[in-house]
């Protein structure tokens, strides 16, 4: 069928014992049965939709349905699904694209070779060994004097701006070095924190082990850097370099989070095989939670169609992430707000009190303010982004 030609089905690699496909056809991506995904092999290469019904019938006598049934099946859902034009899905509360993957598909290319296994096997043991030797040979490792200046915070900024679009670099090198296109880099915002990513969407034709080493090359990549930075330091001590390298280890820590939808949580869903991993943990929840309440409950969880060796690693999972997003945003967003309105009008006196007395503020007054402030204005546009769709479709009912 001329109308099917545009799609691709791949095996999706997953932790159920029954396979799973994705279908993929312009911006819209299906997950598929094995009998849904052999109809639709079938009706790609066929001349007509009834030819191809008839050539997956032929080859499917557990298929327990007539032509007929098939042929509205087809029509009614899955071609609907497939060929309707939406626009591309959106992740973040806020995203804009920065750099386009054609911009930036010569420098993949040309760093894919840094994921055979002989380079990142010794790269990645240089880089654990320098982090380490980092935290256990250095003296004063978190104290911060106040010999930083503006000089020195607009460096570090500018370093994790460019560090982090070199970690996305290394998520697009990864997909080239698979045969897989990637898309373009943008900035987006998650929650309250505002991130940079990449567009791997294809990464999902991969089976789950080479899907792992795209979801850790951003951090292998930024590795590179800190194998420099580590270096550098040591020689010379300078600790401009110390925060440098402080700096990334907490982005690696954050990155690592296996709650909020960073690297951490894509390599939780594959090495569980559980694509979709926090849709599947509300929906375990809301099973056991009609189950228990005695309310009426329609199919299966996915979470409890995989396999037992996975699926009590999934349920504790689906457990822990639903308590951690309760405590982020029932306790720690609370505090913070409690903090500020309790703290912030004292330091702003403080400031003021320096400033007419011409002393210089303390860098830990700076840092604090600073830190209050942008962490509330990402607050306030996080609420801003969130209730800005539920107030425009209550305005249009109202219309």
């Amino acid at each position: 069928m001329e109308l099917l030609s545009g799609i691709t089905i791949t095996r999706l690699y997953g932790s159920t014992d029954e396979e799973h496909y994705l279908v993929m056809s312009k911006d819209n991506v299906m997950e598929a049965n094995r009998l849904t995904a052999d109809l639709l092999d079938s009706l790609k290469n066929a001349e007509d939709m009834d030819a191809g019904i008839d050539n997956f019938l032929q080859t499917h006598s557990d298929a327990n349905a007539t032509h007929g049934e098939i042929k509205e099946l087809v029509n009614a859902k899955i071609l609907p699904m497939l060929l309707k034009e939406t626009a591309p899905r959106k992740q973040f509360l806020y995203q804009r694209q920065m750099l386009s993957a054609r911009q930036i598909d010569s420098i993949s290319d040309r760093l894919s070779f840094l994921f055979s296994k002989h380079v990142m096997g010794v790269l990645s043991a240089m880089i654990i060994v320098a982090d380490t030797a980092f935290f256990m040979t250095t003296e004063n490792l978190l104290t911060f004097g106040n010999r930083i200046n503006a000089f020195t915070i607009f460096a570090l900024v500018a370093f994790v701006v460019c560090s982090s679009l070199f970690h996305e670099l290394g998520h697009a090198s990864a997909c080239k070095r698979f045969g897989l296109e990637h898309g373009g880099v943008g900035f987006g915002m998650y929650i309250n924190f505002p991130v940079l990513y990449t567009d791997v969407t294809k990464v999902w034709q991969l089976p789950r082990r080479k899907r792992i080493v795209v979801n850790i090359a951003g951090i292998y990549f930024q590795g590179m850097i800190l194998l420099l930075l580590t270096g550098g330091f040591f020689l010379t001590g300078n600790d401009v370099l110390r925060y440098m390298i402080l700096t990334m280890n907490f982005g690696f820590l954050l990155t690592l989070n296996p709650f909020f939808r960073f690297d951490g949580y894509w390599i939780a869903t594959d090495m569980l095989g559980v694509p979709n991993l926090r849709k599947r943990s509300t929906e375990l929840l809301r099973y056991f939670y009609k189950r228990m309440t005695r309310k009426p409950v329609t199919g299966r969880p996915y979470l409890l169609q995989i396999r037992k060796r996975e699926k009590m690693f999934v349920i504790a999972y689906a457990l822990a992430v639903n308590v951690f997003m309760g405590y982020y945003f029932l306790y720690i967003i609370p505090v913070f707000l409690y903090g500020f309105v309790g703290n912030f009008p004292e330091e702003v006196y403080q400031l003021i009190l320096c400033m007419s007395n011409n002393i210089t503020p303390p860098f830990a007054l700076l840092r604090n303010m600073l830190s209050q402030i942008l962490f509330l204005s990402l607050l306030i546009f996080m609420f801003y982004r969130m209730a800005y769709p539920v107030v425009m479709r209550k305005r249009l009912r109202k219309e």
